[in-house]
């Protein structure tokens, strides 16, 4: 699981779990100190199994970037402003993501 958060808006990174499971991201809004799943913000990544790295807002914080470890894979997610996926492209990386212990 990867997390990342930009102003009260977070995102987490999950491995599908069980075969045939998607790995997806999910979105959360912090909202007077407490931790509040946005309706309807879980999305899937390219498939099953893609290894999920590592996610990140961009500067802007209007995207967001997963890297896949077993499909080399690079995912860019844009965002409304309410903080859902609204676009969803998918890139070949130039190289292999490595494991993070």
């Amino acid at each position: 699981m990867s997390l990342a958060l930009h102003r009260n808006l977070l995102y987490a990174l999950n491995a599908g779990g069980t075969v045939g499971d998607k790995d997806n991201l999910t979105a959360f809004l912090f909202v007077d100190g407490k931790l509040i799943a946005l309706p309807e913000s879980t999305r899937p990544l390219s498939g099953e199994n893609t290894g999920p790295a590592q996610v990140s807002f961009t500067m802007e914080g209007d995207r967001l970037v997963v890297t896949e470890r077993n499909t080399n894979i690079i995912d860019t997610f844009g965002l409304a402003d309410e903080g859902r996926i609204k676009t969803h492209k998918m890139f070949q990386s130039a190289g292999l993501t490595s494991a993070v212990d």
